[in-house]
Protein backbone atom coordinates (compact mmCIF):
# COMPACT_ATOMS: atom_id res chain seq x y z
CA UNK A 1 0.00 0.00 0.00
CA UNK A 2 1.66 3.60 -1.06
CA UNK A 3 1.79 5.97 1.92
CA UNK A 4 1.71 9.86 1.83
CA UNK A 5 4.47 10.83 4.36
CA UNK A 6 6.48 13.79 5.02
CA UNK A 7 10.44 13.02 4.47
CA UNK A 8 11.32 13.12 8.61
CA UNK A 9 13.38 11.03 10.75
CA UNK A 10 15.62 11.17 13.69
CA UNK A 11 19.32 10.96 13.89
CA UNK A 12 21.01 11.83 17.23
CA UNK A 13 22.99 14.47 17.21
CA UNK A 14 23.65 16.27 20.84
CA UNK A 15 23.26 13.69 23.07
CA UNK A 16 -2.00 31.59 -21.32
CA UNK A 17 -0.82 34.64 -22.91
CA UNK A 18 -4.40 36.54 -23.06
CA UNK A 19 -5.41 35.38 -19.81
CA UNK A 20 -3.52 36.57 -16.23
CA UNK A 21 -3.27 34.01 -14.00
CA UNK A 22 -2.78 34.80 -10.44
CA UNK A 23 -0.34 32.78 -7.98
CA UNK A 24 0.34 33.18 -4.39
CA UNK A 25 3.78 34.16 -3.81
CA UNK A 26 6.07 36.92 -4.47
CA UNK A 27 8.91 38.93 -6.07
CA UNK A 28 10.90 40.01 -3.54
CA UNK A 29 14.13 42.42 -4.88
CA UNK A 30 12.29 45.72 -5.52
CA UNK A 31 14.65 48.27 -7.96
CA UNK A 32 13.05 51.30 -9.33
CA UNK A 33 14.76 51.63 -12.50
CA UNK A 34 14.20 50.13 -15.94
CA UNK A 35 17.16 47.79 -16.71
CA UNK A 36 18.36 44.73 -18.78
CA UNK A 37 21.37 43.09 -17.57
CA UNK A 38 22.59 45.86 -14.97
CA UNK A 39 22.02 48.43 -18.52
CA UNK A 40 19.19 50.98 -19.23
CA UNK A 41 17.38 49.38 -21.88
CA UNK A 42 17.41 50.42 -25.45
CA UNK A 43 14.86 53.03 -26.49
CA UNK A 44 12.80 53.31 -30.29
CA UNK A 45 11.34 56.03 -31.67
CA UNK A 46 9.13 58.04 -29.26
CA UNK A 47 6.63 58.79 -31.46
CA UNK A 48 5.57 55.29 -31.08
CA UNK A 49 4.35 55.55 -27.54
CA UNK A 50 1.89 58.57 -28.48
CA UNK A 51 0.24 56.41 -30.30
CA UNK A 52 -3.31 54.82 -29.50
CA UNK A 53 -3.75 51.25 -31.09
CA UNK A 54 -7.04 48.91 -31.55
CA UNK A 55 -5.73 46.22 -29.31
CA UNK A 56 -6.21 43.04 -30.24
CA UNK A 57 -5.19 40.69 -27.52
CA UNK A 58 -4.27 40.82 -23.42
CA UNK A 59 -6.72 41.58 -20.67
CA UNK A 60 -10.24 42.26 -21.94
CA UNK A 61 -11.06 44.52 -18.60
CA UNK A 62 -8.39 44.98 -15.89
CA UNK A 63 -7.30 42.25 -13.66
CA UNK A 64 -7.44 42.66 -10.26
CA UNK A 65 -4.63 40.85 -8.41
CA UNK A 66 -4.59 40.80 -4.20
CA UNK A 67 -1.86 41.85 -2.32
CA UNK A 68 0.50 38.83 -2.07
CA UNK A 69 -0.40 37.71 -5.03
CA UNK A 70 1.14 37.59 -8.84
CA UNK A 71 -0.26 37.89 -12.06
CA UNK A 72 1.66 36.46 -15.31
CA UNK A 73 1.26 37.17 -18.84
CA UNK A 74 3.35 36.48 -22.25
CA UNK A 75 3.75 37.54 -25.51
CA UNK A 76 1.69 35.81 -28.37
CA UNK A 77 2.98 32.34 -28.89
CA UNK A 78 4.98 32.56 -26.30
CA UNK A 79 7.73 30.68 -25.37
CA UNK A 80 7.75 30.96 -29.59
CA UNK A 81 8.53 33.28 -31.11
CA UNK A 82 6.00 35.91 -31.82
CA UNK A 83 4.80 37.23 -35.47
CA UNK A 84 3.81 40.96 -36.65
CA UNK A 85 1.17 42.60 -36.27
CA UNK A 86 0.71 42.51 -33.06
CA UNK A 87 -1.09 44.72 -29.99
CA UNK A 88 -1.24 43.98 -27.22
CA UNK A 89 -2.62 45.28 -23.63
CA UNK A 90 -2.49 44.44 -20.08
CA UNK A 91 -3.73 45.81 -17.16
CA UNK A 92 -3.56 45.12 -13.82
CA UNK A 93 -4.90 46.97 -10.51
CA UNK A 94 -4.83 45.62 -6.77
CA UNK A 95 -6.11 47.77 -3.47
CA UNK A 96 -4.82 50.82 -2.39
CA UNK A 97 -1.98 49.63 0.51
CA UNK A 98 -0.44 47.85 -2.19
CA UNK A 99 1.55 48.21 -5.34
CA UNK A 100 3.30 46.50 -8.18
CA UNK A 101 6.83 45.30 -9.05
CA UNK A 102 6.93 43.92 -12.63
CA UNK A 103 9.42 41.40 -14.02
CA UNK A 104 10.03 40.12 -17.55
CA UNK A 105 12.46 37.87 -17.45
CA UNK A 106 13.32 36.67 -19.78
CA UNK A 107 12.74 39.82 -22.46
CA UNK A 108 13.83 39.73 -26.07
CA UNK A 109 11.69 42.35 -28.47
CA UNK A 110 13.28 43.47 -31.53
CA UNK A 111 14.50 46.98 -31.88
CA UNK A 112 13.40 47.35 -35.41
CA UNK A 113 9.48 48.38 -34.91
CA UNK A 114 8.23 46.53 -31.94
CA UNK A 115 8.49 47.88 -28.49
CA UNK A 116 6.69 47.39 -25.08
CA UNK A 117 5.31 50.33 -22.83
CA UNK A 118 4.39 50.28 -19.30
CA UNK A 119 2.07 53.08 -17.43
CA UNK A 120 3.65 53.06 -13.88
CA UNK A 121 0.44 54.73 -12.74
CA UNK A 122 -2.00 52.88 -14.89
CA UNK A 123 -2.67 54.99 -17.71
CA UNK A 124 -3.78 53.33 -20.72
CA UNK A 125 -2.90 56.67 -23.17
CA UNK A 126 1.07 55.50 -21.90
CA UNK A 127 1.62 59.56 -20.94
CA UNK A 128 3.60 58.77 -18.40
CA UNK A 129 5.49 56.09 -20.02
CA UNK A 130 9.65 56.30 -20.53
CA UNK A 131 9.52 56.06 -23.93
CA UNK A 132 9.28 52.72 -26.28
CA UNK A 133 11.38 49.76 -24.15
CA UNK A 134 13.10 47.32 -26.99
CA UNK A 135 16.15 45.13 -26.60
CA UNK A 136 17.18 41.40 -24.71
CA UNK A 137 17.64 40.97 -21.16
CA UNK A 138 16.09 41.25 -18.00
CA UNK A 139 13.39 43.93 -16.96
CA UNK A 140 12.38 45.06 -13.77
CA UNK A 141 10.51 48.30 -12.52
CA UNK A 142 7.90 49.24 -9.66
CA UNK A 143 4.72 51.33 -10.09
CA UNK A 144 4.19 54.74 -9.06
CA UNK A 145 0.38 52.95 -6.99
CA UNK A 146 -2.17 50.24 -6.83
CA UNK A 147 -2.41 50.19 -11.18
CA UNK A 148 -0.22 49.44 -14.22
CA UNK A 149 -1.45 48.75 -17.74
CA UNK A 150 1.84 46.94 -20.06
CA UNK A 151 1.51 47.35 -24.30
CA UNK A 152 2.91 45.44 -27.05
CA UNK A 153 3.19 46.16 -30.61
CA UNK A 154 5.06 44.36 -33.45
CA UNK A 155 5.54 45.63 -36.82
CA UNK A 156 4.41 43.74 -40.05
CA UNK A 157 8.19 43.03 -40.78
CA UNK A 158 9.20 41.56 -37.25
CA UNK A 159 11.95 39.05 -37.03
CA UNK A 160 10.15 37.87 -33.97
CA UNK A 161 11.09 37.50 -29.83
CA UNK A 162 9.37 36.86 -26.54
CA UNK A 163 9.23 37.84 -23.30
CA UNK A 164 7.45 36.25 -20.03
CA UNK A 165 6.81 38.55 -17.30
CA UNK A 166 4.91 38.61 -13.61
CA UNK A 167 3.62 41.63 -11.39
CA UNK A 168 3.61 40.97 -7.71
CA UNK A 169 1.37 42.98 -5.82
CA UNK A 170 2.62 43.80 -2.21
CA UNK A 171 3.07 46.34 0.43
CA UNK A 172 5.36 49.37 -0.65
CA UNK A 173 8.78 49.32 0.60
CA UNK A 174 9.92 51.25 3.80
CA UNK A 175 12.90 52.25 5.33
CA UNK A 176 12.96 49.31 7.38
CA UNK A 177 11.61 46.39 5.44
CA UNK A 178 12.01 44.81 1.99
CA UNK A 179 15.43 46.16 1.53
CA UNK A 180 17.39 44.14 -0.36
CA UNK A 181 20.72 43.09 1.73
CA UNK A 182 24.06 44.61 -0.03
CA UNK A 183 27.08 42.24 -0.97
CA UNK A 184 25.59 39.59 1.11
CA UNK A 185 27.77 36.87 -0.64
CA UNK A 186 25.07 34.66 -1.34
CA UNK A 187 25.43 31.35 -3.09
CA UNK A 188 29.18 30.91 -2.33
CA UNK A 189 29.71 26.84 -2.83
CA UNK A 190 32.58 25.36 -1.16
CA UNK A 191 35.21 23.09 -3.26
CA UNK A 192 36.27 20.48 -1.03
CA UNK A 193 19.86 11.61 2.35
CA UNK A 194 19.23 10.74 -0.08
CA UNK A 195 18.85 7.53 -1.97
CA UNK A 196 21.52 7.02 -3.81
CA UNK A 197 23.69 9.86 -2.71
CA UNK A 198 27.19 10.66 -2.38
CA UNK A 199 28.70 12.22 0.61
CA UNK A 200 29.16 16.19 0.33
CA UNK A 201 32.42 17.94 1.14
CA UNK A 202 32.76 19.84 4.98
CA UNK A 203 32.18 23.10 3.29
CA UNK A 204 30.16 22.32 -0.12
CA UNK A 205 26.80 23.59 0.81
CA UNK A 206 27.53 26.29 4.13
CA UNK A 207 23.63 26.98 4.01
CA UNK A 208 22.90 23.29 4.80
CA UNK A 209 21.25 23.58 8.11
CA UNK A 210 20.49 20.87 10.71
CA UNK A 211 17.14 21.11 13.13
CA UNK A 212 17.00 19.24 16.18
CA UNK A 213 14.14 17.96 18.99
CA UNK A 214 15.27 19.94 22.10
CA UNK A 215 12.35 19.66 23.46
CA UNK A 216 12.59 16.77 26.94
CA UNK A 217 11.35 13.71 24.96
CA UNK A 218 13.23 14.56 21.68
CA UNK A 219 16.86 14.01 23.33
CA UNK A 220 18.66 16.30 20.54
CA UNK A 221 17.68 13.76 17.57
CA UNK A 222 18.03 15.55 14.01
CA UNK A 223 14.54 15.15 13.01
CA UNK A 224 14.15 17.98 9.70
CA UNK A 225 16.78 19.88 7.68
CA UNK A 226 16.43 23.83 6.61
CA UNK A 227 18.15 26.29 4.69
CA UNK A 228 20.50 29.17 6.19
CA UNK A 229 19.17 32.44 4.09
CA UNK A 230 20.60 35.20 6.46
CA UNK A 231 22.60 35.66 9.40
CA UNK A 232 18.93 35.28 11.74
CA UNK A 233 17.04 33.27 9.40
CA UNK A 234 16.54 29.93 7.92
CA UNK A 235 13.82 28.43 5.88
CA UNK A 236 12.26 25.22 6.26
CA UNK A 237 9.02 23.17 5.69
CA UNK A 238 6.15 23.92 7.77
CA UNK A 239 5.35 20.42 8.20
CA UNK A 240 8.50 20.67 10.33
CA UNK A 241 7.40 23.40 12.59
CA UNK A 242 3.89 22.15 12.20
CA UNK A 243 2.41 21.64 16.11
CA UNK A 244 6.05 22.69 17.65
CA UNK A 245 7.37 25.68 19.91
CA UNK A 246 10.14 27.78 18.96
CA UNK A 247 11.73 26.41 22.26
CA UNK A 248 12.25 22.87 21.25
CA UNK A 249 13.93 23.51 18.24
CA UNK A 250 17.63 23.54 18.09
CA UNK A 251 19.47 24.91 14.64
CA UNK A 252 22.81 23.92 13.86
CA UNK A 253 25.10 25.03 10.84
CA UNK A 254 28.22 24.79 9.37
CA UNK A 255 27.74 20.93 10.51
CA UNK A 256 28.81 17.90 8.49
CA UNK A 257 27.86 14.51 10.83
CA UNK A 258 25.77 14.44 13.21
CA UNK A 259 27.49 12.22 15.74
CA UNK A 260 29.58 15.20 17.42
CA UNK A 261 29.47 19.49 16.63
CA UNK A 262 32.76 20.25 14.37
CA UNK A 263 35.02 22.70 14.91
CA UNK A 264 32.51 24.88 12.05
CA UNK A 265 29.58 24.39 14.00
CA UNK A 266 27.68 26.96 15.08
CA UNK A 267 24.42 26.32 17.25
CA UNK A 268 21.35 28.10 18.11
CA UNK A 269 17.99 28.01 19.61
CA UNK A 270 15.13 29.16 17.75
CA UNK A 271 13.34 32.55 19.33
CA UNK A 272 10.15 32.74 16.83
CA UNK A 273 8.42 30.23 14.11
CA UNK A 274 6.59 31.87 11.08
CA UNK A 275 5.03 29.31 9.16
CA UNK A 276 2.62 29.82 6.08
CA UNK A 277 -1.04 31.08 7.28
CA UNK A 278 -2.56 28.80 4.83
CA UNK A 279 0.06 25.69 5.40
CA UNK A 280 -2.28 22.62 4.92
CA UNK A 281 -1.73 19.68 6.72
CA UNK A 282 -3.74 16.91 4.45
CA UNK A 283 -2.92 18.59 0.88
CA UNK A 284 0.27 19.35 2.20
CA UNK A 285 0.26 23.12 0.09
CA UNK A 286 2.29 25.88 1.54
CA UNK A 287 4.77 23.85 3.08
CA UNK A 288 6.90 26.54 4.07
CA UNK A 289 8.28 28.21 7.18
CA UNK A 290 10.69 30.58 8.43
CA UNK A 291 12.45 30.26 11.99
CA UNK A 292 14.40 33.13 13.62
CA UNK A 293 17.48 32.48 15.36
CA UNK A 294 17.98 33.46 19.14
CA UNK A 295 21.27 35.19 18.01
CA UNK A 296 22.85 35.75 14.29
CA UNK A 297 25.49 33.06 13.49
CA UNK A 298 28.79 34.54 12.05
CA UNK A 299 29.50 34.09 7.93
CA UNK A 300 33.01 31.99 7.64
CA UNK A 301 33.96 29.23 4.93
CA UNK A 302 31.63 26.78 6.49
CA UNK A 303 28.90 28.94 7.12
CA UNK A 304 27.26 31.24 4.49
CA UNK A 305 23.46 31.70 3.03
CA UNK A 306 21.99 30.15 -0.27
CA UNK A 307 21.13 33.31 -2.31
CA UNK A 308 17.11 33.04 -2.93
CA UNK A 309 15.94 32.77 -6.68
CA UNK A 310 14.73 36.47 -7.12
CA UNK A 311 15.55 36.88 -10.75
CA UNK A 312 14.67 33.36 -11.47
CA UNK A 313 10.90 34.01 -11.25
CA UNK A 314 9.67 33.25 -14.46
CA UNK A 315 11.74 29.92 -14.66
CA UNK A 316 10.00 26.38 -14.43
CA UNK A 317 13.81 25.07 -14.21
CA UNK A 318 12.04 21.85 -16.12
CA UNK A 319 15.01 19.62 -17.03
CA UNK A 320 17.57 21.22 -14.96
CA UNK A 321 19.68 19.51 -12.41
CA UNK A 322 19.02 20.13 -8.75
CA UNK A 323 20.69 18.89 -5.88
CA UNK A 324 18.93 17.72 -2.77
CA UNK A 325 21.44 17.41 0.63
CA UNK A 326 20.19 16.37 3.57
CA UNK A 327 21.35 13.45 6.64
CA UNK A 328 18.10 11.26 5.15
CA UNK A 329 18.04 7.86 5.53
CA UNK A 330 19.41 6.00 2.71
CA UNK A 331 16.49 3.59 2.06
CA UNK A 332 12.46 4.20 2.81
CA UNK A 333 12.44 3.17 6.81
CA UNK A 334 16.41 2.74 7.15
CA UNK A 335 18.79 4.46 9.20
CA UNK A 336 19.25 8.11 8.80
CA UNK A 337 23.02 8.86 7.48
CA UNK A 338 25.66 10.35 10.08
CA UNK A 339 27.52 12.11 7.03
CA UNK A 340 25.58 15.27 5.28
CA UNK A 341 24.60 13.52 1.75
CA UNK A 342 23.93 15.04 -1.66
CA UNK A 343 22.25 13.90 -5.22
CA UNK A 344 21.48 15.36 -7.99
CA UNK A 345 18.07 15.11 -9.50
CA UNK A 346 16.58 16.51 -12.92
CA UNK A 347 13.63 18.71 -11.91
CA UNK A 348 9.91 18.34 -13.60
CA UNK A 349 8.29 21.64 -13.80
CA UNK A 350 5.05 21.72 -12.08
CA UNK A 351 2.69 21.05 -15.54
CA UNK A 352 4.92 18.01 -15.89
CA UNK A 353 4.75 16.30 -12.73
CA UNK A 354 1.00 17.13 -12.94
CA UNK A 355 1.28 14.67 -15.73
CA UNK A 356 2.71 11.75 -13.69
CA UNK A 357 -0.26 8.99 -13.01
CA UNK A 358 1.23 8.76 -9.14
CA UNK A 359 1.74 11.93 -7.56
CA UNK A 360 -0.04 13.99 -10.12
CA UNK A 361 -3.33 14.82 -8.69
CA UNK A 362 -1.74 15.81 -5.44
CA UNK A 363 0.10 18.79 -7.30
CA UNK A 364 -0.51 22.33 -6.92
CA UNK A 365 0.96 25.66 -8.26
CA UNK A 366 3.26 25.82 -5.85
CA UNK A 367 5.24 22.60 -5.85
CA UNK A 368 7.07 20.77 -8.77
CA UNK A 369 9.04 17.41 -8.61
CA UNK A 370 12.56 16.16 -9.08
CA UNK A 371 13.05 11.77 -10.45
CA UNK A 372 15.88 9.62 -11.08
CA UNK A 373 15.42 6.11 -11.01
CA UNK A 374 16.78 4.56 -7.69
CA UNK A 375 17.78 8.30 -6.44
CA UNK A 376 15.60 10.66 -4.38
CA UNK A 377 15.25 12.74 -1.28
CA UNK A 378 13.85 10.07 1.93
CA UNK A 379 12.89 10.72 5.54
CA UNK A 380 15.10 13.23 6.98
CA UNK A 381 15.62 15.47 4.57
CA UNK A 382 12.49 17.57 4.94
CA UNK A 383 12.56 21.39 5.19
CA UNK A 384 16.41 20.67 3.67
CA UNK A 385 16.89 22.48 0.05
CA UNK A 386 16.72 21.41 -3.14
CA UNK A 387 20.08 23.26 -4.74
CA UNK A 388 20.37 24.79 -8.01
CA UNK A 389 23.98 26.26 -9.32
CA UNK A 390 23.39 29.09 -11.94
CA UNK A 391 25.52 27.83 -14.65
CA UNK A 392 26.67 31.69 -15.57
CA UNK A 393 27.97 32.90 -12.16
CA UNK A 394 28.44 29.23 -10.25
CA UNK A 395 26.29 30.63 -7.21
CA UNK A 396 24.09 28.32 -5.36
CA UNK A 397 20.06 28.96 -4.91
CA UNK A 398 17.44 27.25 -3.31
CA UNK A 399 14.75 26.88 -5.96
CA UNK A 400 13.10 24.14 -3.79
CA UNK A 401 12.51 22.97 -0.24
CA UNK A 402 12.00 19.24 0.10
CA UNK A 403 8.39 18.27 1.21
CA UNK A 404 6.90 14.75 0.47
CA UNK A 405 7.05 11.50 -1.17
CA UNK A 406 5.19 8.25 -1.64
CA UNK A 407 8.24 5.85 -0.66
CA UNK A 408 11.71 6.64 -1.51
CA UNK A 409 13.04 6.14 -5.22
CA UNK A 410 10.14 3.89 -5.58
CA UNK A 411 9.88 3.84 -9.66
CA UNK A 412 8.20 6.37 -11.72
CA UNK A 413 7.35 8.78 -8.37
CA UNK A 414 8.90 11.79 -8.24
CA UNK A 415 9.52 13.63 -5.51
CA UNK A 416 7.80 16.65 -4.39
CA UNK A 417 9.40 20.53 -3.65
CA UNK A 418 7.62 23.76 -2.18
CA UNK A 419 8.05 25.95 -5.51
CA UNK A 420 10.54 28.90 -3.55
CA UNK A 421 9.84 31.55 -6.58
CA UNK A 422 6.12 31.70 -5.51
CA UNK A 423 7.14 33.02 -1.78
CA UNK A 424 9.97 35.43 -2.27
CA UNK A 425 7.74 38.15 -1.05
CA UNK A 426 6.25 36.30 2.11
CA UNK A 427 9.93 35.41 2.61
CA UNK A 428 11.09 39.38 2.16
CA UNK A 429 8.10 40.49 4.28
CA UNK A 430 8.63 38.49 7.73
CA UNK A 431 12.23 38.63 7.70
CA UNK A 432 13.16 42.52 6.36
CA UNK A 433 15.80 41.60 4.19
CA UNK A 434 16.28 39.40 1.27
CA UNK A 435 19.97 38.05 0.06
CA UNK A 436 20.36 37.24 -3.78
CA UNK A 437 21.95 38.65 -6.87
Amino acid sequence: MNVLFMHTASSRLFSSVWVIALLSGCLGELRPALHINQTVLSISDNNSSAQLRQYTCGTTTTVYVSKGYQGRFASPNYPNLYSGGADCLWTLTTSTDAQFTLICDPLSISCTGDYLLFSPSGDTAFSDAVNPICGSGRLQVTSKANSIAIAFHSSYYTNGGGFSCVAQAQAPPTTSTLAPTPNCQCGIKGQNRVVGGQSAGVTEWPWQTLLADISPSGGGNQYCGATLISPNWVLTAAHCTHNRIAANIGVVVGQYDTKSLSSTSQVRRVSQIVQHPNFNRTTVNHDIALLKLDSPVSFTAAVRPVCLPNRFVNYNFDKQIGTVTGWGTTTFGGTASPNLLEVALPIISTENCRLNSIVGSKITENMFCTYAENKDACQGDSGGPLNWIDPQTGLGYIVGITSFGIGCAKLNTPGVYTKVTNYLSWIQQNTGTICSV
